[in-house]
């Protein structure tokens, strides 16, 4: 099946899609975690926010909007956006690690799982397809 640019910005939304739901379904799940793991959540970021905690939301502040950058990038073809997107990629991978403890239900890990799956189908296309050359700027 040849991938065309219409197929590849549907696969674009879907993606967005999927990552707004899997958002939507985490804080609508957390309802119906057991109530240890709801008393845990609240705990779990003491008030006033620390340090840390506004550096977090600063780091994930800029690693959201250059997300949304990204994805228009790619959505119009512009060839920063294939870099932007592995970068994120990677920044995403690596920062992961430095994240609290989650608890998530099985749709939101469902949602999360979708999302990265349809992610990988975005490289493949990007870098691997006859569509990576919509990319490349003609001079």
């Amino acid at each position: 099946m040849m991938v065309t640019k219409i197929s590849f910005r549907l696969l674009l939304v879907l993606t967005i899609v999927f990552t707004a739901l899997g958002v939507w379904v985490h804080f609508i799940a957390r309802a119906s975690l057991p109530p240890e793991f709801q008393m845990y959540l609240q705990h779990q970021h003491p008030h006033p926010l620390s340090v840390q905690d506004k550096i977090f939301a600063v780091c994930g502040g800029i690693y959201l909007l250059c997300l949304a950058v990204c994805f228009v990038g790619l959505f119009f073809f512009q060839p920063f956006s294939r870099m932007l997107f592995i970068g994120l990629a990677i920044g995403g991978i690596l920062f992961d690690p430095f994240l609290s403890l989650r608890v998530e239900s099985g749709w939101s890990t469902f949602t999360k799982d979708c999302t990265n799956l349809l992610e990988v189908l975005i490289f493949f296309v990007i870098y691997f397809s006859p569509l990576r050359d919509s990319f490349v700027r003609k001079r």
